[in-house]
């Protein structure tokens, strides 16, 4: 606190002017005033006045952010740019010419800021970095808000944990309001947590609301037009879609892939509660040999999760053989799981072999017996399918398929 004092000896109603003391980033000053008037009377009366004054970066006085210029310095701690600054964008920015950008936050140093884009475009965002981990807008972040941004033709490659918005979040992490176009992909054998807006999240609460994908997105493993793969909850998503296309297109055999989400949950890990809601995928799937492949989610491995008011459209075309296929959901594996109000209008393509595959769930596997259809642990109600499941095999109609 730093204390200041003025004394005025004019008339009534007269103004005094007075510059307040630069405020350092990202910190806030108290100020105190002691204003002394005497009138032209000779009385006098002293009020004192205490305010704050707020540094940029805090949230009350945010960053703004115009140019590509000030767009590359967020993070940087150049000019006091931190990573745990609070940023505003005020119009929208191309970057088709800025070169390949750096993508915000590493594992070492994780971006831990808030993002609000104003509604704004940010343009021609490229990463290209083969056999690189966490790239996107965001490289690795952890307790972030962003919000309120679009990013529009998008083009970023790597190997593992690359999204469109973000690579990696964990902690938690809350995305508001975000469109991506573009591509997301990987081209590279065993590459994984390939997602069109967010790569990979685990920690303590990951909530995207109202967010999607319009573009492509391909990858080996764990592969999703929205999110890759949800390591561990609690996660909301809600009021969120994507389209497009998702898929892999080599020789190696794709793992847990899906038009909205790749996997939920972890082999043997207490995934958290996982809710999505009032989402779609309407992204064509496409690979050429795959394990648990889903117009909506490739796999759940999730303990607790609740999936309602939810549908995939896109159709699923598997050029050579495939185990685990279905219409909405690949696999699902033992949990407490809840399906409602949900259905699947994704017709299934094979042209080799098949295994385990069904209009709604290609396979649901019990603790005991794989076979059956685990007890008191599944809900799946008010879901159906209208889509047919065509294999070199033959044909079903997409209503007559079995939910498992």
């Amino acid at each position: 606190s730093q204390g200041y004092s003025i004394t005025i000896n004019q008339a009534d109603n007269a103004l005094a002017d007075f510059d307040a003391p630069e405020v350092p980033v990202m910190q806030e000053v108290a100020l105190t005033f002691s204003l002394t008037v005497t009138d032209i009377r000779g009385l006098s009366h002293t009020d004192t006045v205490e305010i704050t004054v707020m540094g940029e970066g805090l949230p009350d006085n945010p960053f703004e952010i115009s140019s590509v210029l000030e767009l590359q310095k967020v993070g940087t701690g150049v000019d006091g740019w931190v990573l745990e600054g609070n940023y505003l964008q005020t119009s929208d920015i191309d970057l088709s010419a800025a070169g390949e950008w750096l993508p915000i936050g590493t594992e070492q140093a994780p971006f831990t800021g808030v993002y609000d884009g104003g509604g704004y475009t940010i343009n021609g965002l490229t990463v290209n970095q083969p056999g690189q981990c966490n790239l996107g807008f965001i490289g690795y972040g952890k307790e972030v808000l962003i919000q309120n941004l679009q990013l529009s033709n998008v083009s970023v490659r790597g190997f593992c944990n690359v999204g469109g918005l973000g690579g990696y979040l964990f902690e938690s992490a809350e995305i508001r309001d975000v469109e991506v176009s573009g591509d997301v992909a990987s081209s590279e054998k065993d590459s994984n947590n390939i997602g069109g807006v967010i790569g990979g999240f685990v920690g303590n609460g990951l909530s995207i609301m109202s967010s999607s994908l319009d573009g492509n997105v391909k990858g080996e493993n764990y592969v999703g037009g929205v999110v890759g793969n949800i390591h561990a909850g609690p996660a909301f998503i809600v009021d969120s879609y994507s389209t497009g296309s998702v898929g892999w297109n080599g020789e190696d055999r794709a793992r847990f892939i899906g038009g909205f989400v790749g996997g939920i949950g972890w082999p043997d890990m207490n995934a958290g509660y996982v809710l999505i809601e009032d989402s779609y995928s309407d992204s064509i799937v496409s690979v050429i040999s795959a394990w648990e492949v889903g117009g909506y989610a490739g796999a759940i491995y999730a303990n607790n999760l609740e999936i309602i008011h939810a549908h995939s459209s896109g159709d699923i075309q598997i050029d050579g053989g495939a185990d685990n296929t279905g219409g909405f959901v690949g696999a699902i594996f033992p949990g407490l799981i809840r399906i409602d109000n949900s259905y699947s209008e994704s017709s299934i393509f094979v042209n080799d072999y098949i295994n385990t595959m069904g209009g709604f769930a290609g396979r649901i596997w019990a603790s005991s017996d794989v076979h059956q259809p685990p007890e008191g642990n599944l809900e799946i109600t008010s879901c159906y399918v209208n889509a047919d499941v065509i294999s070199a095999y033959g044909v079903e109609s997409g209503e007559a398929v079995p939910t498992y």
